[in-house]
């Protein structure tokens, strides 16, 4: 908690994380200059490099320094810096190293404890205004106390993007008007509105999920309500993200084509060709997406989300909706709880010429009726008037495992069998074309595969254990025999781990890190390693290289989700528009738009000879 100025106490306004947890936090000490290195104004410092350069005047206010040594802090106002009229910093040195200078001219050498500045301290100036800054990336501490600003600079968050630190108390903030920018500090961890004029808090700030302190003392606010403001930091937080307008969509993602894909340079030819339907009929379209089973959009794990945005009943239709927008063939999902599937999915989508096929994870087997209505698993939809199933398996990794894996220590099949992943595998065929190679039977796969990273080795044998499965069905003595692969799914694996490698390397060694990781045995896989002879490729790799990212929540933004091919036999034409960052980095997922926490892939593939 922070301390309060001497002569103030602390009311019940002040509100921390320990108020929620009744834990001990480290203090954040009020007085600034006892834990940050700070730039104050009153300190006289001058430029000492290679360059020998001159002060210069900085009209906006600061100086991209580089590194600040301070010799002291003192509260005193500098009348020849300051210009009381706009805030304004000037006589201020260039983007140099800077030293103060001892009593005989010479540069004093560091002292134990100094080094690069991060705090800021521009308490104390009686300024109205606050200019624009330059960028300051390295400033984590921000002290504005005592002063007369009304407002904040709209571009606080894009000059100093790293403050964890923020004090604004004994100003003249009246609205959240002039505090709007603040739910663009998501860094922000302390800021203190101690002692202004605060009638409501901008809702905005239902952003800052990393707030752990927040002082409101001695203001008389009016929204959130009292009620609200004595429960604590979470439940005020919560109340103004619920309120907080969802802002502008992102814009609707486009088909593709892999020409223009890995050129981004040629947004013209892209737009032109993206809305171009005059594929060939040979060609179809595969979406995967792992939707956020209900069960797992909590406010707990997702606490950067409104709760209305949580709630099934108005995530289902932003669902449902995505996955027609461009009126895919063949759906791969993911997380899809067994009540959903049968009391939602399957009636909507069958209404619009799908036919679907669900397996739950493997404990919905020993569940009464109303639990295992709330087990998640795969499903693969697809539309009946343009193929016609062959073949259906329901892979569960779990009791695979305990059948085939007889030659593994105890503890590593232990470890294997815990986890009750599945996969639905599909033996599918055109029924649309006159083209005998498009009418070839083809496999469609979709899984899941278990998150844990503490569990790399079960990641990789569920993978292998659905390529196997995969091989059989193409293998010598299948009347599938090379038949054409297509696997998608949340992979929960980034493309530099050990199962995205057997993916698409086709080899795992045995003294894999992430397979000798739990210290166990695996049999015949310990001495010769992982390996398969299905040669896939990833539609996006071979388009522009994997996204950036296709999971992106509070503590993990990576890529999980892949959709794979025989590229020997089919052709990926088009790729669905990644996602960017500057989508999804102030409000993670899920949005009140984008409505799981994965991104959906989708691409346009066509058989080849």
């Amino acid at each position: 908690m922070w301390m309060q100025p001497s002569g103030h106490t602390s009311s019940q306004l002040q509100v921390t994380q320990q108020s929620q947890t009744q834990q001990q936090r480290p203090s954040y000490a009020y007085q600034p200059q006892t834990h940050y290195p700070l730039y104050t104004p009153e300190q006289h410092y001058y430029t000492y490099s290679n360059s020998n350069s001159d002060l210069q005047d900085d009209v906006n206010g600061y100086s991209s320094f580089k590194h600040i040594i301070p010799s002291y802090v003192d509260e005193q106002t500098d009348e020849h810096l300051i210009e009381e009229a706009d805030g304004r910093i000037t006589n201020l040195p260039a983007d140099d190293t800077l030293v103060p200078l001892s009593s005989d001219g010479t540069p004093e050498p560091p002292r134990a404890g100094s080094g690069p500045w991060h705090g800021l301290d521009m308490s104390h100036m009686n300024m109205a205004n606050l200019l624009t800054f330059h960028t300051y990336s390295h400033i984590t501490a921000l002290y504005l106390s005592y002063n007369r600003l009304t407002s904040l600079p709209s571009t606080l968050a894009h000059t100093l993007p790293s403050l964890t630190i923020l004090d604004l108390s004994f100003n003249n903030f009246t609205t959240s008007q002039g505090l709007n920018c603040l739910g663009d500090l998501l860094h922000l961890e302390a800021l203190s509105l101690y002692h202004n004029m605060l009638t409501d808090l901008p809702f905005t700030l239902g952003r800052l999920w990393g707030l752990k302190n927040l002082i409101l003392d001695d203001n008389p606010l009016v929204v959130p309500p009292r009620e609200i403001l004595l429960q604590g930091i979470f439940p005020i937080l919560g109340y103004l993200r619920d309120r907080m307008p969802p802002g502008p969509p992102p814009p609707n993602r486009e088909f593709i084509p892999l020409s223009d894909a890995a050129a981004s340079s040629k947004p013209a030819a892209k737009n032109a060709q993206s809305q171009d339907q005059g594929s060939s009929k040979n060609c179809f379209s595969v979406f995967c997406h792992n939707i956020l089973a209900e069960n797992y959009a909590t406010a707990e794990r997702h606490m950067y989300t409104p709760t209305w945005a949580l709630a099934w009943d108005y995530r289902k239709g932003k669902l449902l909706q995505e996955m027609l927008r461009h009126s895919y063939d063949i759906l791969c999902l993911q997380e899809v709880e067994h009540d959903h599937y049968h009391n939602f999915f399957e009636p909507e989508l069958k209404s619009v010429q799908y036919t679907g096929i669900f397996k739950p994870k493997s404990r919905a087997r020993t569940m009464d009726d109303w639990s295992k209505g709330q087990v998640d698993g795969c499903a693969i939809f697809y539309k009946r008037d343009r193929f016609t199933v062959l073949e259906e398996h329901l892979l569960e990794y779990q009791s695979h495992a305990m059948y085939k894996y007889k030659d593994f220590d105890s503890e590593a099949l232990t470890r294997v069998i815990s986890k009750d992943n599945v996969a639905v595998i599909l033996v599918m065929k055109m029924t649309d074309t006159s083209d005998p190679q498009a009418s070839i039977p083809f496999i469609v796969a979709n899984t899941h595969i278990h998150w844990d990273p503490a569990f790399s080795d079960v990641k990789l044998l569920q993978v292998h254990m659905l390529l196997e499965k995969i091989a059989l069905l193409t293998g010598p003595t299948s009347p599938y025999r090379n038949a054409p692969v297509i696997i998608m799914g949340d992979f929960n694996s980034t493309p530099v781990s050990a199962p995205y490698k057997l993916l698409v390397e086709g080899r795992v060694a045995g003294d894999h890190p992430e397979v000798v990781v739990a210290g166990h045995t695996y049999g015949t896989y310990s001495k010769s390693g992982f390996s398969h002879q299905l040669k896939l490729a990833s539609a996006y790799a071979t388009a522009q290289g994997e996204p950036a990212f296709t999971n992106y929540t509070l503590d993990f933004q990576g890529t999980l989700d892949y959709i794979l091919y025989t590229p020997s036999r089919i052709q990926a034409k088009r790729i669905l528009e990644v996602v960017t960052e500057d989508a999804v980095r102030a409000t993670r997922l899920p949005s009140p738009y984008m409505c799981s926490d994965h991104v959906s892939l989708a691409c346009e593939l066509e058989f080849v000879t």
